[in-house]
């Protein structure tokens, strides 16, 4: 909501951008905080520390940005369809239910979920997988195609012009 408040005061670009500067603040600084609590209570190694906020830092861009999309398109509204997203978003990253007998909407889901790609890389790192470049950089491309859809919305979304909020 703060992006809605500083649109008229420096204009939907600005206002965008300095989201879009927060959103990855919060990506680099808020994974190694509850990492270090799971770091401790788990007892994994400093490597697998650095991997695990290497991925974690990823998805928090990731989702954040695939959540904004529907705050952007709907205001305020957009909140109450990401909570049930976000909810399919667990159920479709396949932590709790392997993703092979998961009903199909799920498995659907689990390529548009950065819960899916991240679980994923989590079990490769603390228990043992292949490499986890090609969940990264699904991560990567998710992320950058709702950016992409960011743009499109910002670009053709047009807001009252600079001035005073309106009082109600």
């Amino acid at each position: 909501m703060t992006y809605n408040e500083f649109i008229r005061t420096i204009g939907k670009w600005k206002s965008y951008a300095l989201s879009e500067v927060s959103i990855i603040l919060l990506a680099v600084i808020a994974p190694p905080i509850v990492l270090s609590l799971a770091k401790h209570l788990n007892g994994f190694d400093t490597q697998a520390f650095l991997h695990l906020w290497v991925v974690h830092g990823v998805e928090l861009f990731t989702a954040l940005n695939v959540n904004f999309i529907f705050t952007l398109i709907l205001g305020q509204l957009g909140i109450l369809i990401n909570m049930p997203f976000m909810l399919i978003q667990v159920v479709s990253g396949a932590g709790l239910i392997p993703q092979i007998i998961l009903p199909n909407f799920f498995k659907i889901m689990s390529k548009v979920s950065p819960c899916f790609y991240t679980i994923q890389a989590d079990f490769n790192l603390l228990y043992g997988g292949p490499s986890n470049n090609r969940l990264i950089l699904s991560l990567i491309l998710l992320g950058l195609a709702a950016i992409a859809a960011h743009l499109v919305v910002v670009g053709c979304k047009t807001y009252k012009k600079f001035g005073p909020k309106p009082t109600d």
